[in-house]
């Protein structure tokens, strides 16, 4: 087991919310939170990323990209749609 292993996941995590903010121009008072997490259904891969958009006074909104967080690319960010 690598010990930098988590330092390497949280500066990728740091990445993905800055490529969100600038792909989909959110302002600052957007709070961006993203997850790597095991995908439970049986169609996606093993490892999917999740996207959680907060901003005071609306609700969270979640979106998923059904690949690991450091697969994540720009185009994948374009046109994602919101999971309901």
């Amino acid at each position: 087991m690598s010990l930098f292993k988590p330092k390497v996941a949280s500066e990728k995590a740091r990445q993905l919310k800055e490529l969100v903010r600038e792909v989909w121009a959110l302002p600052e008072e957007v709070i961006i939170s993203v997850m790597e997490i095991e995908c439970m259904e049986s169609n996606c891969p093993d490892l999917e990323t999740n996207i959680i958009l907060m901003s005071d006074g609306c609700e969270a909104r979640l979106f998923k990209v059904y690949k690991p967080l450091a697969e994540v690319t720009p185009d994948d960010l374009l046109g994602l749609k919101e999971v309901s």
